[in-house]
């Protein structure tokens, strides 16, 4: 019987660690991407075919999928404009330059953040027709993180 409550005790405290783990992690991670994001040296200028466009029910947040010849390579092929910088491209005409089929070069921080995560665009231009400016795109994505 003692040792019955032994093991109930050893597994009721193997959960409990588990679980402070895993909420450790889920706390500290958005620290490390914001701190990851920060880093310029950590965005690299990629060029890439559109394959598809698409925009938030709520027009916050532009999402823009590529062919699997982006160059470099990275870990997925959809990315994102999110914040300010959805405004910018707007008021730039994002949707009269970026077309399906269309080849445009964009700015971007690699890390890809687990399943369903899509990375961020902070510079954006096509034919040499600048959308989103580095400088502004970068400053307005540390603004949207820390929101």
């Amino acid at each position: 019987m003692l040792q019955f409550i032994y093991s109930i005790i050893t597994n009721i405290i193997a959960i409990v660690l588990a679980i402070g783990i895993c909420i450790f992690i889920w706390l500290t991670e958005p620290g490390k991407m914001q701190e990851y994001y920060e880093d310029k040296a950590n965005y690299v200028t990629a060029t890439g075919r559109v394959t598809h466009l698409a925009s938030s029910d709520d027009g916050k947040t532009f999402y823009l999928g590529f062919s699997e010849e982006l160059t470099p390579e990275f870990d997925d092929t959809t990315f994102k404009i999110v914040g300010k910088n959805v405004d910018i491209a707007k008021k730039n005409k994002i949707w009269k330059y970026v077309k399906e089929g269309e080849t445009v070069e964009f700015v971007t921080a690699p890390k890809y953040w687990g399943d369903g995560y899509c990375m961020p665009i902070v510079a954006l231009s096509v034919n040499g027709e600048e959308i989103l400016g580095f400088e502004d795109g970068y400053d307005n994505l540390q603004e949207w993180l820390e929101e």
